[in-house]
């Protein structure tokens, strides 16, 4: 199993930081904190959701490597735009 993924790269020295993948700010945050690290190597450990936060692929693995139709596209675009406007929590 590859939880508890913290206490695997605790064990080996190194820091470990956690941040929410799906929002931009905390990503950002996480590199900035990782590049501050004095006392040895540093990882990020990004908890996301899948296909978040486009409706039709929330949840379904089967989006990754699949190219969406025109029509699926411009429905995912104002999927994020909306998740954007609304505050992107």
């Amino acid at each position: 199993p590859l939880e508890p993924l913290i206490d695997k790269w605790k064990a080996f020295n190194w820091k470990v930081l956690e941040a929410n993948g799906n929002n931009i700010p905390d990503v950002i945050n996480a590199f900035r904190e990782s590049k501050e690290a004095k006392q040895g190597p540093a990882v990020i450990l990004f908890r996301t959701a899948l296909g978040h936060p486009v409706s039709y692929m929330a949840g379904k693995a089967k989006w990754h490597g699949v190219a969406p139709s025109d029509a699926e596209l411009a429905e995912a675009l104002k999927d994020i735009e909306n998740y954007y406007q609304a505050g992107a929590k």
